[in-house]
């Protein structure tokens, strides 16, 4: 093979994903409630829903506030930009959506990948409120195969996930340590609360693209899922160049190309 061609190929394979494994951000469509007061927001202008609001009050209530809404604890609340679970496994990375605009799929909705791609495992950040919930979580697959997962946690304890409420339960994914009141008052503030917790999914199926993700609410609580991160299967065709030149053979020939 040509050296420039051989050197140009490394070169792709490093700035790829091909070694990038493990569980992180995907971009998604769908989100269909505001439910966090950012920076500069109010409660009820600021949200569509909220996390402990009921009935026909349900943009009343407590619910989240994002990073630099509190002037007396500036680091309190959720975060943004890429973050990293405060729970196993440690490559779990997540996005949470914009505070000014949809930032969550509640009481149930479709999440719809920007980049369709096959993957090997896929995790939901969020929780619930007023109770557990007892979400079933459906995968839709561009080959029109479906994989559903239910009755993946109880809702309580160390491993309630996202069926869990939003107080004191696990495995966490990031502690708020606040909540934000529908008078514009906080609480909780630096006490381990509120909390999104994560569940982590298997796919049987890593050879056809994921579509979109169908989250169903069958349970009293009140469900937000606030994102979503994957670990992509790498291209059969990606895989098949390494395993004919070994990563040992491309170095060498772009030491050679180095040193030429």
């Amino acid at each position: 093979m040509n050296k420039l061609i051989l050197t140009a190929a490394i070169a792709s394979l490093l700035s790829s994903n091909v070694f990038a494994a493990g569980l992180t951000p995907l971009e998604a469509t769908g989100w269909n409630q505001d439910i966090v007061v950012g920076v500069g927001e109010f409660p009820g202008t600021g949200t569509t829903k909220t996390m402990d609001g009921n009935g026909a009050s349900q943009n009343l209530g407590d619910t989240w506030y994002g990073v630099g809404r509190n002037p007396d604890a500036l680091s309190t609340g959720l975060p943004t930009g890429p973050t990293a679970s405060e729970s196993t496994p440690a490559d779990l990375t997540f996005t949470l959506q914009s505070f000014t605009a949809n930032n969550a799929i509640y009481n149930g909705g479709t999440l719809t990948l920007a980049t369709p791609a096959p993957l090997a495992r896929f995790a939901l950040i969020g929780s619930t409120s007023r109770g557990p919930g007892n979400m079933t979580i459906t995968v839709n697959f561009a080959d029109s195969s479906t994989q559903v997962f239910e009755n993946f946690s109880t809702g309580t304890g160390a491993t309630a996930g996202i069926n869990g409420d939003w107080f004191n339960l696990g495995p966490t994914a990031y502690t708020a340590n606040g909540r934000i009141t529908d008078s514009g008052g906080f609480n909780n503030v630096n006490a381990g609360n509120p909390r999104l917790y994560q569940s982590i999914f298997t796919l049987t199926n890593t050879t056809s693209n994921v579509n979109s993700i169908t989250i169903t609410d069958g349970g009293a609580g009140q469900n937000a899922i606030m994102a979503i991160s994957g670990e992509v299967v790498p291209e059969p065709g990606t895989l098949g160049l390494l395993g004919v030149f070994g990563l040992g053979a491309l170095g060498l020939a772009a030491r050679r190309r180095l040193r030429a």
